[in-house]
């Protein structure tokens, strides 16, 4: 019962969120050089496993916790104060906003033509959801600091396989095979091309300005906002041993309740393995250096 992955795997814009059927589900990314960067690599992790959602926000009492976290690690503290977007840019590299730009509402066809120009065709056929691109990027980025949002919302299909638990006396644990669910998309991720995704963000940061704004934050920064969401993923405390899983409603709760109160995104990271999660901190980390002008990112912690 192993799971399968994608064979077209080159891209990392497509860490889809899984469904909730049979997997458990857990509830539970502005600028200067611009960076849709972030933008889809914040997707790219909400996506990798927000959708794995391995547990309900409810956790039921948890036997003995069998994961030990390597020591707690506070969120981490802005590396660097974030410039908005507009005060970053400088004035001969801004973009009119219009007419170059389509309305948000019609912007779909425009945005999955420059991302098929970055990551190919097939992967954008494969992975993405075609409709409200922008706006549910912008709603899933927003949510990696807390519980998920919901499956419509979601602007990546899901990733194909099924949860893998294995019986281990009286405990369920994860399977460790899960994590090669992801290796295609991770690896992917690693290849992307951090400075076309910056320059690509530049171009589209007005309608992710926007979309931001009718989530209800109209005075908000969405480039400040991904920055708190990189620099959340980023100190995600590393965990050590067998990862226990108790029955719960619709899939799987974690049976340690330090791991079950963790936000979508850190749950995302903590499904990858230690070892490809540190490929996404590392390129999170260069996205986050784009973003606050290019300078190199601090290590995560």
């Amino acid at each position: 019962m192993r799971a399968s992955v994608p064979e077209a795997c080159r891209v990392c814009v497509k860490l889809a969120f899984e469904r909730a059927c049979n997997e458990p589900t857990w509830n539970h990314a502005p600028m200067n050089r611009g960076t849709w960067t972030s933008l889809f690599l914040a997707l790219v992790l909400v996506t990798v496993g927000a959708g794995y959602y391995l547990y309900r926000e409810r956790s039921p009492h948890a036997p003995e916790p069998e994961p030990t976290l390597a020591q707690p690690v506070p969120d981490a503290e802005p590396e660097e104060a974030t410039p908005h977007l507009d005060d970053a840019l400088p004035v001969q590299d801004r973009v009119p906003d219009e007419p170059m730009l389509p309305a948000l509402d019609d912007s779909d066809a425009a945005m999955r033509e420059a991302l098929v120009r970055i990551f190919g065709a097939t992967a954008v056929a494969s992975w993405l959801v075609p409709e409200r691109l922008i706006r549910n990027a912008v709603a899933t980025i927003d949510s990696l600091d807390r519980d998920p949002v919901r499956l419509r919302l979601r602007p990546l299909k899901p990733v194909p396989g099924r949860l893998l638990v294995i019986q281990d006396g009286p405990r369920l644990l994860l399977g460790p095979e899960n994590a090669q669910r992801y290796q295609p998309y991770v690896d992917a991720l690693r290849a992307v091309d951090t400075q076309a995704l910056v320059a690509l963000y530049r171009r589209w940061y007005p309608r992710l300005q926007q979309a931001y704004a009718e989530l209800g934050y109209p005075d908000r920064s969405f480039n400040d906002r991904l920055i708190e969401i990189i620099d959340h993923l980023r100190a995600t405390p590393e965990v050590r041993g067998p990862l226990v899983l108790l029955p719960a409603r619709g899939g799987y709760a974690y049976a340690d309740e330090t791991l079950e109160s963790w936000s979508s995104g850190r749950k995302i990271l903590l499904r990858l393995g230690s070892t490809q999660a540190a490929v996404v901190k590392a390129k999170l980390g260069e996205i986050r250096a784009e973003l606050v002008g290019g300078r190199r990112a601090q290590p995560a912690p």
